[in-house]
């Protein structure tokens, strides 16, 4: 369950920055349900990814000041068995039930 929130987290602070509605840090964290120090955390995580973010405080939010777009997706996707059955490598995990 650990790795879903991560990743949905990462999701929502990307797009929260993207649509500059974050807030200070503190409503950013309170949004997120995270301290403040894990929402920098997350920051400075998400800058090693070459995204560069800081805080406009005319915006009253946190902004991206370059170009670099983050897509984010899920790493595991649970399928169905007839999902299973559709896909390729699908027909050796059927066999076995």
């Amino acid at each position: 369950m650990k790795i879903f929130e991560i990743v949905e987290r990462f999701d929502l602070i990307y797009k929260l920055i993207k649509e500059e509605r974050t807030g200070t840090a503190s409503e950013f964290a309170k949004k997120l349900n995270i301290s403040r120090s894990q929402l920098f955390n997350y920051l400075d995580h998400i800058k090693l990814y070459g995204l560069e973010v800081h805080y406009d405080s005319f915006k009253n939010s946190y902004v991206k000041t370059n170009d670099i777009e983050i897509e984010i997706r899920q790493p595991i996707k649970v399928l169905s068995k007839n999902e299973l059955v559709s896909t390729e490598g699908g027909n050796r995990y059927i066999s076995f039930f």
